[in-house]
């Protein structure tokens, strides 16, 4: 029998991620969203929406799964850290168009998209999106709730670290660090290493006010 899992959030990035879920054959059951006013027998491809978060409690926490879909790093990081402490077990939802190298190292309520690819003993750790056709290059660390956009080339033995956002078309060099809770704007290449809690964009890569 298939394990029942529950999506927390319902917004733009619930509809990749539930649709790749569903070629997964991954069993959704419900998705809630505290933060939506949902209708009577309001559903999102079948799925039937609810925003009360204590509807969790109703099912046995040894018969579910969780995922957080929820683009925001902090807030994803939020709901996440909420539930691991009380040990609920969390799935990746992975596109089955993406590729991902068998030496990789994935952790918990990951989410591929399509097209993605992971190689050769890179580390993506729990809760961290890998957005459309991003490259994450050998022994690469991703870090923990972190954002990496669309068609983002992290190249070889570079670090994300937690929290950080990496938008869409950047590019870090090989061995080039971005700190904790960072943001790269999107098209940047990074060619020096990101400080924590920085914003930075441009070609190269510049930190901004």
């Amino acid at each position: 029998m298939k394990k029942n899992n529950i999506i927390i959030g319902s917004g733009s990035h619930t509809r990749v991620v539930l649709e790749t879920a569903i070629l997964q054959n991954i069993n959704i059951i419900k998705i809630i969203d505290i933060n939506k006013t949902a209708s009577k027998n309001e559903k999102l491809f079948g799925v039937p929406i609810s925003n009360d978060l204590n509807e969790i409690y109703d099912y046995n926490q040894d018969k579910i799964s969780l995922f957080i879909s929820i683009g925001d790093c902090l807030l994803r990081k939020k709901y996440f850290n909420f539930f691991f402490k009380k040990k609920y077990n969390f799935i990746n939802v992975i596109h089955p168009e993406c590729k991902i190298s068998n030496s990789t190292e994935l952790g918990n309520g990951i989410f591929v998209n399509s097209n993605a690819v992971i190689n050769a003993q890179a580390r993506i750790d729990d809760n961290t999106i890998i957005n459309t056709s991003a490259i994450i290059e050998h022994e690469s660390i991703i870090g923990k709730h972190t954002h990496i956009g669309p068609g983002s080339i992290i190249c070889g033995r570079a670090e994300v670290k937690d929290e950080a956002f990496i938008g869409a078309g950047s590019i870090l060099l090989p061995k080039i660090t971005v700190g904790k809770k960072t943001i790269i704007g999107a098209g940047s290449i990074l060619i020096k290493n990101a400080s924590s809690n920085g914003t930075y964009v441009g070609s190269p890569a510049k930190k901004i006010n």
